[in-house]
């Protein structure tokens, strides 16, 4: 069984909330995703997560993300394998980060 997790991300940012749907309709039932839409949360890290009272920001929370999704299982074991688990955990981050520069509700 999935651990349970909960996703807060940019709930002001139309890619933030697109992106969070595409991942909550391939994740296990027991993930939860809260759109975060106060002035405070602008000025924080844009994606937190929570395992079991545990908090995880930015690089870490992907690198959890990837080590739990049973989806990403195979990359999560080649990156531990190859000694690349924060790698590819700054890979995916810095995309995110990418691609919010198209994004033109996000602040630059």
């Amino acid at each position: 069984m999935t651990a349970e997790l909960k996703v807060f991300f940019d709930g002001n940012c139309p890619l933030c909330r697109s992106l969070a749907a595409f991942m909550k309709a391939r994740s296990p039932h027991n993930w939860q995703f809260h759109p975060q839409h106060s002035e405070e949360f602008a000025e924080l890290p844009k994606l937190k997560i929570t395992i079991d009272e545990h908090s995880y920001y930015e690089v870490d929370a992907w690198q959890k993300i990837i080590e739990l999704h049973p989806s990403l299982s195979n990359l999560s074991w080649l990156a531990r394998k190859v000694n690349l688990e924060q790698e590819t955990a700054n890979t995916f981050h810095n995309a995110g980060h990418q691609l919010r520069r198209f994004c033109r509700s996000c602040k630059r």
